[in-house]
């Protein structure tokens, strides 16, 4: 792993390489993303609900015009029901093959998105706005889409990546303190899968972000996302390195399904993580 932390620019465009097709993250601070996508011609936007009750007002006053579908941010809506009747939605407001779905919110929002997106006309554009700091900085790349299915976690999917991810850091103010150390605990994983370099930065590093200050918090998204690019980039398709960034995650998955999800995923892949190392010690003796 080649990324070094001190010389990351926190703002500059990341370009990720896919066989499906590349994109590019943006970080962008300001509302200038959110009036050209709002201007554009045949977007259909997926929100948060409680993205638009924080933020509707403000930077996405925008998409209060144009056609938008509203849901919750909720495990039960990850399934393909959820995916029909937005799809339908869609439709019923004229979409056509030619639609880019404007995707606004958590990792939940990106899932439910972008499968409809990889489904719907058998494939159409979408655009990935992350508003938690577990999205920013880990699942807004790799192109995975997951629906739940019966009890199971993550058991169907597509990959499929947006054109385009947008990273604006201020939306990370309003989150609670559980999602942001949720989120914090996915930036954790990847530091700790970057090499010696990261793993020795990401006390001083971690501890100022956990401070929610700003600068702190995109250089650590960014780092984050710089390692993730690696794993990716070699192993788009989940059949060998890319294995790695499941550290901790199946512990995880599992402690999520047995307290029904009242623990955050992010804080579930921590304590993954350190189960996960027990384990290994102990097949080591």
């Amino acid at each position: 792993m080649t990324t070094d932390p001190d010389r990351v620019d926190p703002g500059a465009p990341l370009r990720i390489r896919s066989r499906v097709r590349d994109y590019e993250v943006d970080f962008d601070d300001g509302g200038g993303w959110a009036r050209s996508l709002a201007a554009l011609d045949r977007t259909f936007v997926v929100v948060d609900e409680n993205v638009l009750r924080l933020h509707g007002d403000g930077v996405l006053a925008p998409f209060r015009s144009g056609p938008i579908a509203v849901m919750p941010a909720s495990e039960d809506c990850k399934t393909f029901e959820t995916v029909a009747e937005l799809c339908h939605q869609a439709i019923e407001r004229s979409a056509k093959r030619g639609v880019v779905l404007v995707s606004i919110g958590g990792g939940i929002t990106q899932d439910v998105t972008g499968f409809m997106a990889s489904v719907l006309y058998r494939g159409v554009g979408w655009v990935y706005v992350p508003t938690t700091l577990l999205a920013m900085g880990d699942s807004c790349i790799g192109g995975k889409t997951s629906l739940n299915f019966g009890s199971r976690k993550n058991l169907l999917g597509t990959i499929y990546p947006p054109q385009r991810v947008i990273i604006h850091t201020p939306f990370v103010a309003t989150l609670t303190g559980p999602d942001f150390a949720s989120g914090m605990g996915e930036i954790v994983k990847l530091h700790m899968l970057g090499g010696p370099a990261m793993s020795n930065n990401v006390r001083d590093a971690l501890t100022r972000a956990m401070a929610r200050e700003p600068e702190a918090v995109r250089r650590a998204t960014r780092t984050s996302l710089e390692i993730k690019k690696v794993f990716i980039e070699e192993d788009e398709f989940d059949r060998g390195r890319r294995n790695l960034l499941n550290y901790g995650h199946c512990f995880g998955h599992a402690l999520e399904s047995a307290t029904d999800f009242a623990i955050p995923h992010g804080l579930a892949v921590v304590i993954g993580m350190r189960l996960a190392d027990l384990v290994a010690r102990w097949l080591r003796r």
